[in-house]
């Protein structure tokens, strides 16, 4: 958009760069929601999801902030605030790159990991097995497993 030549009639080659703009936030969105619970574990997706929101809403405070200065510095063309857009685009593909090796490396890929059925589609991907155990679940392992645990217990009240 920086590029588009400037007239004050309306020039629709401008619609392009826009429409791509449009494309890729649909898919960011859509992947950068869903991808939470296959990355973070199942008792902190909350958190993941408050953090996520969290940081998106500094950056809907601050970058309008920006702008709004660098339109001060040229009210006339929109060439710096297009300038910065696309350096906060670029930042955030780095991001996406750097996520993705590291979600490579360190979760063996579980982003890349696609379901075989609509089950595996609706549920939490399987965790990678550890050599270590997490503290709950080591403590979880050591309590005996108790059968009786599992039955009914009897309240002396008759339900029809």
């Amino acid at each position: 958009m920086a590029f588009c030549p400037y007239t004050t009639t309306p020039d629709y080659i401008c619609l392009l760069p826009l429409i791509i703009v449009g494309f890729g936030y649909s898919i960011y969105a859509s992947a950068l929601w869903s991808s939470i619970p296959y990355i973070v574990p199942a008792r902190t997706i909350g958190s993941a999801f408050g953090l996520a929101t969290a940081i998106q809403n500094c950056g809907l405070v601050v970058a309008p902030f920006i702008v709004g200065i660098l339109e001060g510095i040229t009210p006339d063309r929109y060439v710096t605030t297009y300038c910065f857009l696309g350096c906060l685009s670029l930042l955030g593909m780095c991001f996406n790159v750097w996520l993705y090796f590291d979600d490579i490396r360190n979760r063996n890929g579980t982003l890349d990991n696609v379901p075989s059925s609509v089950n595996d589609l609706m549920s939490s991907p399987p965790k990678p097995k550890r050599a270590v155990l997490d503290a709950d679940e080591a403590l979880l392992n050591l309590s005996p497993k108790n059968e009786e645990d599992d039955l009914p217990t009897a309240t002396g009240l008759e339900v029809y």
